[in-house]
């Protein structure tokens, strides 16, 4: 997998989970640092894989921002499945019940503090 992340202040830490392994901390800046992992396996022969991303220090100004290399994003599931997500209705089916913070976070904004969990979907037919 490969990503790339900034932040608007050049302050802001986060931590990457991928395969079970937690990352140390990571001070991002405010252009792109871009992370890269083996997982082991391809996305192409249909298979998921979770990873996660935990945004430390929020305070306000400080947002953390995803860029999705591979897989695209169009085939990533982002959620913040901590004590927003559920108030924020992010699940519901109807898309005008829920708030505007779930789309920015599917979207790649990180602006909460917390655990972003990453799930990548099947890269079938999609080009590297």
């Amino acid at each position: 997998i490969r990503f790339s992340l900034r932040g608007d202040e050049g302050t802001e830490k986060i931590r990457t989970t991928v395969n079970g392994v937690t990352s140390a901390a990571v001070t991002l800046t405010t252009s792109e640092m871009e992370f890269s992992y083996d997982i082991g396996y391809s996305l192409d022969n249909g298979e998921e894989f979770e990873f996660f991303i935990t945004f430390e220090n929020d305070n306000g100004p400080r947002d953390v921002h995803f860029v999705a290399m591979y897989p695209p994003l169009e085939s990533l599931s982002i959620s913040l499945p901590d004590r927003h997500w559920s108030r924020w209705n992010c699940d519901d089916p109807d898309a005008e019940k829920q708030n505007d913070r779930c789309a920015k976070v599917r979207s790649g904004t990180f602006a909460w503090k917390g655990t972003y969990k990453l799930k990548a979907a099947s890269t079938l037919g999609l080009a590297e």
